[in-house]
């Protein structure tokens, strides 16, 4: 019975001995996955806060675009349109009224729900000019809209893009306001 025990003895010590090298390595590794991830999220929360600060500013001026209004675009011709169904407040900015309607388009930006404002990132609901708003889709219909962009990224306003959306509703608005 003394071999058997010695034995197993020797092989647990080796089996504490693997486990602790294990733990070793994985908590090296931990720390240089949580450097790294660490200036990834200061480097994206850098780009987010910018991207915050762009939406508040668009939904600020988007709210202040009355009902029912759809303002021209004197750069772009582009209609510029503020559309609030169903607590949604969404940014639509179409092709010019001279397009053809078969082939007009709309691109869609859903800024917010009921007060609050949409956060970081923003997308772009591109479709035809006669296409349902977002707001009026179903719930289920949005969720996957949201999981097949979190998968590409395909529909992501950038820093850029939103600064320009600024400037386009800013510079619409104060064509209606003279």
């Amino acid at each position: 019975m003394r071999a058997r025990d010695d034995s197993a003895a020797t092989t647990g010590a080796g089996l504490a001995a693997e486990v602790a090298r294990a733990l070793v390595i994985a908590s090296a590794l931990a720390r240089v996955a949580g450097t790294l991830s660490l200036a990834a999220d200061i480097r994206r929360s850098r780009e987010r806060h910018r991207q915050d600060v762009l939406i508040r500013k668009l939904w600020t001026a988007v709210k202040g675009i009355p009902p029912g209004t759809v303002l021209e675009d004197p750069v772009t011709r582009s209609r510029v349109s503020a559309e609030r169904d169903g607590g949604f407040l969404i940014l639509a900015i179409a092709d010019p009224v001279d397009y053809p309607d078969a082939e007009a388009t709309v691109a869609r930006y859903t800024l917010g729900y009921w007060s609050v404002q949409a956060r970081p990132p923003l997308c772009r609901h591109l479709a035809g000019i006669h296409d349902t708003s977002p707001a009026q889709m179903r719930w289920q219909q949005r969720e996957r809209l949201a999981e097949f962009n979190a998968m590409t990224s395909a529909a992501e306003v950038t820093t850029e893009e939103l600064a320009a959306l600024v400037v386009q509703v800013a510079r619409c608005s104060a064509t209606h306001r003279r």
